[in-house]
């Protein structure tokens, strides 16, 4: 390890597949919810982006949030390795990423560590 670069444990995140009604070549979205919030509060919507856009939407919960791993740190480091760990062990490709408040900095987060890993980044109801 490099000093001054901590290595941050990932962890297994929980989530909600809608897969779209016919195969396509879009880049799937992956939707992350705010503080206090959880994949729930995206269920219905996430089907509806799903149908309409054609793609597969995977809402996922949060470390510390709803049915994911609840555990040190809370940081948005650590929640963005954990998005990174979540699209490569669904082999996502390159994802749009949708966040809306807490999830927001997280994509954010992902996107500028990560911009090989991310195709377009939505941003709802937070700034940088």
């Amino acid at each position: 390890m490099t000093q001054g670069v901590r290595e941050l444990s990932t962890v297994k995140l929980e989530f909600t597949a809608t897969k779209a009604e016919t195969a396509s070549n879009k880049a799937p979205l992956v939707i992350l919810h705010g503080l206090f919030g959880s994949k729930q509060n995206w269920r219905a919507i996430s089907k509806q982006l799903s149908r309409v856009l054609g793609r597969d939407t995977y809402s996922v919960d949060l470390r510390n949030h709803g049915d994911s791993p609840h555990m040190a740190p809370h940081s948005y480091e650590a929640m963005s390795g954990d998005i990174v760990r979540f699209i490569q062990d669904h082999q996502l490709g390159r994802p749009v990423l949708v966040g809306h408040s807490m999830g927001g900095k997280v994509v954010m987060r992902t996107a500028l560590d990560h911009p090989d890993l991310v195709s377009q980044l939505i941003v709802d109801d937070i700034v940088p």
